[in-house]
């Protein structure tokens, strides 16, 4: 199993998903399956970024709500999560 490593804003970031109602679950459940290196399902769409963030990896969680996150071998990192607007603009 990686070691799994929130990033600060990635703490602020599900706080305040929270508040909007989305379900955790579904956040809980690619966390989960990150961290046991096993791929998530194709309804994920999980990719990786270009650009001057071509390091990281997103995938959707459900409708506009992203997770961006990097993995190695041995850890996956969650860096933000949120919608495109949140994330982008």
């Amino acid at each position: 199993m990686r070691e799994i490593v929130f990033k600060k804003q990635f703490k602020k970031d599900v706080e305040r998903i929270k508040r909007t109602g989305r379900p955790m679950d579904r956040l809980a459940e690619a966390i989960d399956l990150l961290a046991e290196s096993k791929p998530l399902p194709p309804i994920n769409r999980d990719h990786q970024l270009v650009g001057n963030m071509k390091d990281y990896r997103e995938c959707h969680l459900g409708g506009d709500w992203l997770l961006i996150y990097q993995a190695t071998e041995e850890t996956v990192t969650f860096i933000r999560t949120g919608t495109h607007t949140e994330l982008f603009d």
